[in-house]
């Protein structure tokens, strides 16, 4: 059941969804067949009509458990996967949570076409894209004094592009700052 949703969504994602931030609507025809697939979900307890934000669809679904998220993601190819959190990096309640989430959204995106072998014009802008949003997060975190998030943000944000100067310069000073002092004086050289 959870497929025949995801096997629905994707025949109404119009080809290359990945790539733009924002899907045009899909037809009426494909719409329906989405809107069948998730009334047959939720009425076996699998979704549940999501809570209205205001401005966003009213016909919202979410899972209903953490465990049939889980079940439902884990079904899912890494390509799909890829897609889905390369979609999901653009949405504007993503963006509203901050730079962090966004990167984590890109890191993944990048990380599964990494694995599927597709380390192509795509998967290089989804690696930098990541490593700046992840480095923006790291400093924003160092800025507050969250230096155990903000290392973690800024060493996944090096780890991606280890070239990126300023985010290497921000681990060397976070690392200090925690006391690992020959691990921060050696990227601060």
């Amino acid at each position: 059941s959870v497929r025949t949703a995801d096997r629905a969504r994707a025949t109404a994602a119009p080809p290359g969804a990945e790539d733009s931030p924002a899907a045009p609507a899909a037809p009426p025809e494909d719409r329906h067949r989405v809107d069948e697939a998730l009334a047959e979900l939720a009425r076996r307890r699998l979704v549940e009509p999501a809570q209205p934000s205001g401005a966003g669809d009213p016909s919202a679904y979410r899972f209903s458990s953490g465990l049939v998220h889980e079940v439902a993601y884990s079904s899912l190819s890494k390509r799909a996967k890829a897609e889905r959190h390369a979609w999901a990096a653009e949405l504007p309640s993503v963006a509203r949570t901050g730079d962090g989430a966004v990167g984590g959204h890109l890191e993944r995106a990048y990380r599964y076409r990494a694995e599927l072998g597709l380390l192509d014009d795509r998967a290089r802008e989804l690696r930098d894209r990541a490593a700046a949003a992840l480095a923006r997060a790291g400093a924003q975190a160092a800025a507050r004094s969250d230096l155990h998030w903000a290392h973690g943000l800024l060493e996944r944000a090096v780890e991606l592009r280890p070239d990126a100067a300023r985010a290497v310069l921000g681990l060397g000073e976070v690392r200090v700052a925690l006391g690992r002092t020959e691990e921060g004086a050696e990227l601060l050289r």
